[in-house]
């Protein structure tokens, strides 16, 4: 029996997910026909069409496009993006974004809004639960710290030792739901960063001084290596601080007594430049890509009693802020991890 010969053209244009072609340039190459539905109005006959013009009128990049977060390093580069149609619905866009040998980029496009909206219910209920739990648990707290602190009376060593505990479950119970909802915030596009230009270097002395009485239950050295030096900062100060006390607090956790840890500052051009090094447990390196996603708890030699939000919250601030956040590690030989941030000019 002949065998049937196919057109690998005729697969790509009519294959229920969109393709297009593009160069380093972001000019459109080529583009499938559900491309051509889903956009419309696509013109490709001049070589200088950049895509977000033909597919979007849009005179510049989109803020979320994955090809150009898409690293010399990268294969794949995933991002949502919402749409809305010639009709006027919105629809909600997968776009992946993929390295050719020939320096070209292919972009992979799925329509997600069935799946989107689904999600969007959840969070929305998540966010709804998660609100009303914060004034109640806020309210035990102080009651807790009132009991502790003999507000209402004496206490024996056992009572004192009981309310200790649930004061300290407590604590971390509402340090989780205000993750939660900055999660959900960022998520839903609702947070508003409040911006000013602050010097970072007394920022990060702040958060090292806060943070070394913790350090020195463990024995642990934390220092900071900061320039004299360095250009102010335009950020949203409350949620770098955020970022920092996570990371640092992440290395107190998973070094061994009597380690050390080193925060770092640096200017790199145009950016901002802030390390977080240890000489921890270290992280093996096929967990280094799942570090940052949602509810990563730890890795698979060292997962941590948490919600695993702290990371992945930390990489939404700094990716609103127009940074970029990454970590490299070894297992037995500590970790770094890293982000920048634009340097206010």
């Amino acid at each position: 029996m002949k065998m049937r010969e196919y057109n690998p053209s005729e697969i790509l244009a009519n294959l229920g997910t969109g393709i297009y072609l593009i160069d380093s340039d972001m000019n459109l190459l080529w583009v499938n026909t559900e491309i051509e539905q889903w956009f419309g109005g696509i013109e490709i006959s001049k070589p200088t069409h950049k895509c977000y013009n033909a597919l979007f009128a849009r005179e510049l990049p989109c803020n979320n496009c994955p090809a150009l977060r898409l690293s010399d390093a990268s294969n794949l580069e995933v991002s949502n993006i919402q749409w809305s149609t010639i009709s006027g619905h919105k629809r909600q866009y997968r776009f992946q974004a993929k390295n050719n040998p020939d320096d070209t980029l292919l972009v992979m496009v799925m329509d997600i809004t069935d799946q989107y909206e689904t999600q969007r219910i959840r969070e929305d209920f998540i966010a709804t639960l998660t609100h009303d739990l914060r004034t109640p648990l806020l309210a035990e707290l102080r009651t807790l710290e009132l009991l502790t602190a003999g507000s209402f009376g004496t206490l024996n060593d056992k009572q004192t030792e009981v309310l200790q505990a649930m004061l300290v479950s407590n604590r971390e119970l509402l340090a989780m739901v205000k993750n939660l909802l900055e999660v959900y915030r960022y998520e839903a596009g609702a947070k508003v960063l409040s911006l000013e230009n602050f010097d970072i270097v007394c920022l990060i002395e702040d958060c090292v001084f806060e943070l070394s009485a913790l350090a020195e239950t463990k024995n642990i050295m934390l220092k900071a290596n900061l320039p004299e030096v360095i250009p102010l900062v335009k950020a949203d100060r409350r949620e770098i601080w955020r970022v920092l006390t996570n990371l640092i607090g992440n290395a107190i956790e998973y070094t061994e007594e009597k380690g050390a840890i080193n925060v770092k500052l640096s200017l790199k051009q145009t950016e901002i430049l802030v390390e977080v090094e240890d000489n921890g447990r270290g992280i093996p390196e096929e967990d280094i890509n799942n570090l940052f996603k949602r509810f990563s708890q730890g890795t698979s030699e060292n997962i941590s009693s948490g919600t695993g939000l702290g990371l992945y919250l930390s990489k939404q601030i700094i990716q609103a802020h127009n940074g970029k956040i990454w970590a490299k590690s070894e297992s037995g030989r500590g970790s770094k991890f890293f982000f920048t941030l634009p340097a206010g000019l």
